[in-house]
């Protein structure tokens, strides 16, 4: 069985308020339409980068941290991001 963990919506809401350069990505990304894929796939790109590059709150960081020592060193960590959908790829790290 995988052991799991979550970073919560909460947590989520809070590093992206912390970043108004995405807010505005994100809502650049709202306005397009479903037929403009490669406008869309700029801006996502855009908001990928954005993201990667913030630095996580110390206080999220060590929560995640103390979730991934709990693992154990011999269990795959799968990661993945959802956006409330049930269903989604993970990725082997």
């Amino acid at each position: 069985m995988a052991c799991k963990f979550c970073v919560s919506t909460e947590a989520y809401r809070r590093l992206i308020g912390e970043a108004p350069s995405i807010n505005g990505l994100l809502e650049g990304l709202s306005l397009l339409k479903v037929a403009d894929r490669e406008k869309i796939g700029e801006v996502s790109r855009e908001i990928r980068r954005a993201i990667e590059g913030m630095a996580i709150p110390p206080d999220i960081g060590e929560e995640i941290s103390r979730a991934l020592q709990g693992l154990g060193q011999h269990t795959p960590l799968r990661a993945g991001a959802r956006s409330g959908s049930p269903t989604g790829p993970l990725v082997s790290l």
